[in-house]
């Protein structure tokens, strides 16, 4: 009798040793190879970063990129600004200047765990109202130059930059900084205007013949004549 009990007890723990190493098999197959980061496949983020400060105009977009460590990182990123009239940002991080001011532009991921932050600073656009130039009209001979000086009013207009034209490359060129070139005999407009043509201001260039020349003489009315 005490045999029997004996031999049913070593086969009733066999049985449970069996059991227990049955289940633990089957948890470690079945458990979590994420490294830690509570979703199969996926790499958890340890930073983000952001270009800490950023200039626009009223009405002006720029698009954030958010630089993640590590590359390989699994995360959407939510993104956020503390001040919206002044600048809102949509979940691709375009930012857009609404009116002059200062926003707070955050990205994070999803469980707030990481973060990285851009001020905005919003200035409203200054545009030109006028152009002005140092000559009107110019008198040059072939082949020689003059450098037109265009003013802007106000000073601190937003976009300074204009462009630089003439009606006639044949007598008169000039390029983006103002200098003309006499090219040949007649008359050309230099035109100079801001990029949206709303400026336009204008100088006429006469161009002449230069006699080359050693020596002339005078005859009728003090007309000049090239001699050899």
């Amino acid at each position: 009798m005490k045999k029997n009990l004996m031999r049913c007890t070593r086969v009733l723990v066999i049985g449970i040793l069996l059991i227990f190493g049955f289940a633990c098999n089957h948890n470690t197959s079945s458990g979590d190879n994420s490294g830690g980061n509570g979703s199969s496949g996926n790499v958890a983020v340890t930073s983000i970063q952001l270009e800490p400060a950023l200039s626009l105009t009223v009405g002006e977009t720029k698009t954030l990129k958010a630089t993640v460590l590590p590359s390989n990182a699994t995360y959407t990123p939510k993104w956020e600004s503390d001040n919206s009239p002044v600048a809102t940002v949509n979940q691709s991080g375009i930012v857009e200047a609404k009116k002059p001011g200062t926003a707070t532009i955050t990205v994070k991921t999803a469980d707030g765990k990481c973060s990285a932050q851009c001020t905005i600073t919003v200035s409203q656009v200054i545009k030109i109202e006028s152009i002005t130039l140092n000559k009107t009209a110019i008198t040059l001979g072939v082949g020689k130059e003059k450098v037109l000086i265009a003013g802007i009013v106000p000073e601190n207009a937003t976009n300074k930059e204009l462009k630089w034209e003439s009606n006639d490359s044949s007598v008169a060129e000039v390029d983006q900084s103002g200098k003309v070139t006499a090219k040949s005999a007649g008359s050309a407009t230099i035109t100079v205007n801001t990029k949206d043509n709303q400026h336009p201001t204008t100088c006429t260039v006469t161009v002449k013949n230069i006699c080359r020349y050693k020596s002339f003489y005078l005859v009728r009315k003090m007309e000049c004549h090239c001699r050899e």
